[in-house]
């Protein structure tokens, strides 16, 4: 391989060269003892012979990079900034190799867990046939969940159709879930994974020509647009303790992801029943279907509580046909919500690791 000082060959290789515009610039050719003035049948530069050998013309405009490492090298063009602002490849490295990110954040946060208002609930009043409120039902006032104790009309039952009336527990509702944590995430969709920065690497057409016979060929890579560094990549598969130190000729370490692995979601919520609540209800069983206590009422002002049902036997033949409640206490305690935790995590994956001569990266 030969290599000769630019300002020597500019006159007879002046075609071949424009656009080179530095005396120092090296040409590196594939072959020992370049012949300077010889030209291909297309009347281009051929100064080793290679078009007689039926091989493609190889040189390097800007000289190749003898770095000392163990595995193939790659010399990119490096560009770092915000994310949206890539420019384009320049036409010195036209071809891109990598894009990727760094500086991931990925917060595993959830949504709280609610629950419903809990709310005391009025009971029920049952008729049945046996004494004790035993034996077979044959008639109720089933009021709605809703219901605030105004007076309400049952299917009527006549005298001597029932022996008792069975006044239910007070009850309770609510504590429901109302809101869920976010479903399992997607990137940049309900949990987006914000990066710090992208970063776009960009290559010569032919990385590394047989004029370099195994070198990196810089290619001109040395006059890129303000944006860009020169940078040394590794290849995916090198080893670790390769990794971590950077050769003298690129010192600044630099590491990039094209990829992410998100597992983060939320856990189930829950809520636990009402809990130190105080419901108490007096309650009132009517003959008459308005309430108006006439004929007598079956009884007036039964207290039931929580857990606390009430049953009255009638001792002589009476019709049911309306009740009424009002509370006398009316808390119903608090809602115990969990769940909602999150869990798993955002990985930055597919690491590249670049060593670049100094890199500034631009402020948006």
């Amino acid at each position: 391989m030969k290599t000769l000082r630019f300002a020597l060959v500019l006159l007879s290789m002046s075609t071949f060269v424009l656009g080179c515009e530095e005396e120092t610039e090296d040409v590196v050719y594939s072959c020992d003892n370049p012949d300077i003035g010889h030209f291909d049948s297309k009347g281009k530069p051929d100064p080793c012979h290679l078009e007689e050998k039926g091989k493609p013309q190889s040189l390097c405009m800007g000289g190749c990079e003898e770095i000392s490492l163990s595995f193939e090298k790659t010399i990119v063009a490096l560009w770092v900034g915000p994310e949206g602002k890539e420019p384009a490849c320049p036409k010195q490295a036209p071809k891109p190799v990598f894009n990727g990110y760094a500086g991931l954040t990925a917060p595993p946060t959830c949504a709280p867990c609610r629950c419903s208002e809990p709310s005391c609930v009025l009971p029920s009043v049952t008729a049945t046939a046996g004494d004790a409120c035993g034996g077979e039902v044959v008639g109720a006032v089933e009021p709605s969940p809703s219901w605030e104790g105004e007076c309400l009309a049952g299917p009527p039952l006549g005298p001597g159709t029932f022996s008792s009336v069975h006044v239910g527990a007070v009850g309770t509702a609510g504590c429901e879930v109302v809101e869920d944590p976010l479903p399992t995430p997607q990137f940049a969709t309900a949990w987006p994974a914000q990066w710090a920065v992208t970063a776009r690497a960009c290559a010569a057409e032919e990385e590394s020509p047989p004029a370099c016979a195994g070198a990196a060929c810089v290619r001109g890579i040395e006059k890129l647009p303000s944006e860009f560094r020169q940078c040394l990549r590794y290849p995916k598969g090198a080893e670790e303790s390769e990794t971590q130190t950077c050769p003298a000729e690129f010192p600044e370490r630099h590491v990039f992801y094209a990829g992410l692995s998100d597992t983060r979601e939320c856990t189930a919520c829950t809520c636990a029943p009402p809990a130190d609540g105080i419901c108490i209800a007096s309650v009132s069983a009517f003959q008459d279907a308005s309430c108006a206590g006439a004929p007598m009422p079956i009884f007036q002002n039964a207290a039931v509580g929580l857990n606390a049902p009430v049953c009255y036997d009638t001792s002589m033949p009476l019709a049911l046909g309306s009740i009424s409640a009002v509370w006398l206490a009316e808390e119903p305690g608090a809602c115990v919500a969990t769940g909602g935790e999150a869990i798993g995590e955002a990985v930055a994956m597919d690491p590249s690791v670049f060593c670049c001569e100094p890199l500034v990266i631009p402020q948006e």
